[in-house]
């Protein structure tokens, strides 16, 4: 099997940029050192992070869910979002993590459902 950094090398040859979605959270980081075009975060590491697997991130999902929230409202100023989502979901998280980088967010409440993955101290 050929390894990451092998893959990354290869297809940096043939594109102006890349694109990885892999089930290894640290795959952008490992693509992003070796090849020598722009690497993009696809959404890479487990969906269940809770049940053993590499804990990661959704950035397209987010920044879609960003330009849909600007398109509609004009703006990214002085939002007040409710999430209803698991803990475990990579696009929950990822916009939870974007969305407390804007200082007119007003709050970011979560609501999870009654059976979830997470340990008491990630509620």
């Amino acid at each position: 099997a050929e390894s990451l950094e092998d893959t990354a090398l290869m297809v940096s040859y043939y594109a102006d940029i890349i694109v990885v979605r892999h089930p290894e959270a640290s795959a952008p980081y490992i693509f992003a050192e070796v090849a020598d075009i722009p690497v993009i975060s696809g959404g890479c590491g487990s969906i269940s992070a809770f049940k053993g697997g590499s804990s990661g991130e959704h950035p397209t999902q987010c920044l879609l869910d960003l330009y849909t929230i600007y398109k509609k409202r004009g703006n990214l100023d002085n939002l007040t979002i409710l999430c209803n989502g698991n803990m475990t979901s990579r696009a929950t998280t990822t916009l939870c993590y974007s969305m407390s980088i804007f200082n007119s967010c007003r709050a970011f409440a979560k609501i999870l459902p009654v059976k979830t993955h997470c340990s008491e101290q990630e509620l």
